[in-house]
């Protein structure tokens, strides 16, 4: 899986007018030249753009891969440096991982 052919320069964020529910273009784009792009990092390191759902899916399932704000040493949009990020405050259960994310989660949606 080493073998990644596409680069993302920029993490898209611009929506395209009258469609705010779909993704932007270099993400569509992104995802037809395969599930995973190369994406630079501010601070030069390389990362992975994941756009195919079932790849998706698993990362998201995966306890190697963190939510949590405090663990995150890169920004796709900002070069953090040394700044050290608090962990989330109570309630802000979508940078939590399970079994914290869960408690929050599952009074509001009942599952």
């Amino acid at each position: 899986m080493n073998d990644f052919v596409h680069t993302v320069t920029t993490l898209p964020t611009a929506r395209q007018p009258g469609c705010p529910f779909d993704p932007p273009k270099e993400l569509i784009d992104a995802r037809e030249h395969g599930p995973i792009s190369r994406l630079p990092f501010p601070d030069g390191h390389q990362g992975r753009l994941i756009t195919g759902y079932d790849l998706v899916r698993s990362v998201l399932a995966d306890p190697r891969f963190s939510s949590r704000r405090e663990l995150m040493r890169h920004h796709p949009l900002a070069d953090l440096g040394d700044i050290e990020v608090p962990p989330a405050p109570p309630g802000e259960f979508l940078l939590m991982d399970e079994p914290q994310h869960g408690r929050y989660r599952k009074p509001l949606v009942g599952r």
